[in-house]
């Protein structure tokens, strides 16, 4: 820097600025030090999938290079980066279109519908940790998990009414049915209400998330898993289920029996019935005088488990429809055995409106505050009757550390796939 100081200075009218001939000019010098970062954080947010930032020394010093990685299914390790993003791209694209076109073809539930809910990202729960895979040497490997939605449950007061109407097996099993017993489709004056119910694989399930890391979602079908209209009289009486070891044993202490189903239910079930599995259509089983044992609990945050009929007792009927799809969850995986199930589920509601996600049996009361399981949904909606509701099952898997990026990119191409599709 230079400053300048001078006494009696003029203005020199020709060249402009000031002259004088008494000025003292004094100059200074400073200079500091700081480090530039070899890599920004604004480098690294441009890395695409399949590359990497890495310290290299060559012999002499250490400096940053962008590494261009090969995938490890790769049958030419000599295939440029280009041609790999390309073909990434490309894989990814025709998902997200086929996703799109299948999906606005129907009017049923399908797997968007889940997909295109405020909660999904929450109800997913994506998450990637640290593992060991590969024998005989280990290496580092991502742990991938996250739940999928595997299975769609619907309940209506009255008998063949379905969201899935336009599902071909399902029509073809709604247009079989015969008459049918009461009492349904209405409600009684000591607080009794009657459901039917139907369970299904979420349709189209696997196209987007067959993209995913773990191999998860249910094998496609078009028809149901288990009906209720299938049951006959026991659905409505509930005697095959009088027998029931479970719950002969609490039927002996009521109060307890609902003291335990309070108590669990500030965090919902942790041993669910293990299901059946998971392949196959519902067909006529009111012959059956007696349903297999069970291993569901009998007291649960809903009320009395057993024995279960489409019979609910109790004043809401949002917590009645909650019991009445439990049971035919369970029954799906008992009688039918084509319902499955894991030791790791959570439930949401999709219809009236959608929900984020609880546990089975979780207290009603939190549900409704929190957790935004209502009919509310109905004032906008104009769906006056029927539940519909998504059982998700947590997954997990040990895999390469190349698929992390890979999957983000999935889940991404799901998302915008599904909002082309549009709500159904």
């Amino acid at each position: 820097s230079v400053s300048e100081n001078s006494h009696r200075p003029s203005r020199n009218l020709m060249l402009g600025g000031f002259e004088s001939n008494d000025a003292n000019i004094s100059e200074s010098v400073s200079t500091s030090e700081h480090k530039e970062y070899s890599v920004t954080g604004k480098e690294f947010s441009r890395l695409t999938a399949f590359e990497a930032f890495s310290l290299l020394y060559d012999g002499i010093q250490n400096r940053y290079k962008k590494l261009f990685l090969k995938p490890y299914y790769l049958k030419k390790k000599n295939t440029t980066h280009k041609v790999i993003l390309t073909h990434l791209k490309a894989a990814l694209l025709g998902a997200a279109l086929s996703l799109i076109v299948v999906t606005s073809s129907f009017a049923f539930p399908n797997v968007c519908t889940v997909v295109n809910t405020s909660e999904f990202n929450s109800c997913l729960s994506f998450e990637v940790g640290t593992c060991m895979c590969g024998f005989p040497v280990p290496r580092p490997c991502a742990n991938f998990s996250y739940y999928v939605p595997q299975t769609f449950i619907e309940v209506f007061p009255n008998p063949k009414n379905s969201y899935f109407g336009d599902l071909p097996g399902a029509a073809v099993q709604l247009s079989t049915l015969g008459s049918l017993p009461v009492p349904f489709g209405a409600e009684a004056d000591d607080d009794t209400q009657s459901f039917h119910a139907h369970a299904l694989g979420v349709p189209l399930a696997m196209i987007p998330f067959s993209t995913l890391p773990c191999t998860s979602a249910r094998v496609e079908q078009t028809c149901f898993d288990a009906m209720s209209e299938h049951l006959g009289s026991n659905w409505s009486t509930g005697s095959a289920d009088l027998l029931q070891p479970n719950f002969m044993a609490w039927s002996v202490s009521p109060k307890a029996c609902l003291l335990k189903g309070a108590a669990t239910s500030l965090a919902g079930e942790s041993e669910p019935n293990l299901g059946g599995v998971g392949a196959g259509c519902s067909v006529p089983m009111g012959w059956l005088p007696k349903y297999p044992p069970s291993t569901h609990s009998a007291c649960t945050g809903w009320g009395t488990f057993y024995p279960r009929s489409g019979v609910y007792h109790g004043p809401s009927q949002t917590t009645g429809a909650l019991m009445v799809a439990s049971r035919m969850k369970s029954l799906g995986g008992d009688v039918f055995h084509t319902t499955p199930a894991s030791i790791d589920e959570v439930w949401q509601m999709i219809t009236p409106q959608s929900s984020s996600c609880f546990r089975e049996g979780q207290n009603v009361g939190v549900l409704d505050t929190i957790k935004n399981v209502r009919e509310l949904g109905r004032l906008t909606s104009g769906k006056l009757t029927g539940y519909l509701f998504t059982v998700w099952s947590k997954v997990s898997c040990c895999r390469d550390l190349a698929l992390v990026p890979a999957a983000y990119i999935a889940l991404e191409a799901m998302s915008v796939a599904c909002k082309g599709a549009g709500s159904l």
